[in-house]
């Protein structure tokens, strides 16, 4: 943990607002284990505009009650409970997340998925339906990503990890389609689950600005209506 005089700069949520905090002279008792802190913990002078420090994947740190390491590292990685409360809402709510894998040569290669659920606290899952080039990837190097974006609040999650692949026929195919809960399930030819190693936020550079998820959920929720056809969304 910091001690009770180094200045910090860490991510905090109130109701549905996360923003960036300015330094200040923190307590241990305002670092609830868990905590996300970035920047440095000493001598870290931030600007929202001008921050050096501002790469959340190399620069967070996971604060957790009884660890005095300094280094900075991936939030949450490594550890046993990998999906915090709100990641789980997060992948629950939107179902919707973009998957990267490579080929063996090291082309990128990056797909929607649309039936993802959550098995346990480190595990999430997706149904394989029409994604040949997903799979030939992951067969060949099982290293993935996904990312879950609320676009209208212009946050999400980021998940590394390794996929293992489900056939359909397998003994346990069945039991994980139930978990799917997909209306697709007769097409679903594998289920690839994801044994997730490691965690990180994705915001919009406008919280560094000071927006809170209100007002840019507001601004796109406004976009996206003009966007529909009369600019009114069909219920």
């Amino acid at each position: 943990m910091p001690t009770d005089t180094e200045n910090v700069c860490f991510w905090g949520r109130t109701g549905n607002d996360r923003r960036l905090v300015k330094p200040a002279r923190l307590t241990r008792a305002d670092l609830l284990p868990g905590s996300i802190c970035r920047g440095r913990l000493t001598n870290h002078n931030c600007s929202a505009r001008n921050d050096p420090w501002r790469s959340t994947e190399t620069r967070l740190l996971a604060i957790d009650e009884g660890n005095d390491s300094r280094r900075p590292k991936a939030a949450f990685e490594g550890k046993t409970n990998m999906l915090t409360v709100d990641m789980r809402r997060v992948i629950e709510e939107q179902r919707l997340g973009f998957v990267a894998t490579a080929t063996p040569d090291g082309t990128p290669n990056v797909s929607p998925k649309g039936t993802f659920v959550v098995l346990d606290d480190q595990t999430i899952a997706f149904g394989e339906i029409r994604s040949p080039a997903t799979m030939r990837n992951l067969r060949a190097n099982p290293r993935i990503e996904v990312n879950f974006v609320d676009v209208f609040a212009r946050n999400g999650y980021r998940f590394a990890g390794l996929a293992t692949v489900v056939e359909r026929g397998d003994a346990n195919f069945d039991t994980l389609l139930l978990k799917l809960r997909s209306a697709l399930s007769p097409r679903i030819r594998a289920i690839v689950m994801i044994s997730v190693t490691r965690a990180l936020p994705l915001t919009s550079p406008a919280y560094d600005d000071g927006k809170t998820e209100a007002e840019l959920r507001r601004v796109w929720t406004a976009r996206f209506r003009m966007l529909q056809p009369g600019e009114r969304f069909e219920e």
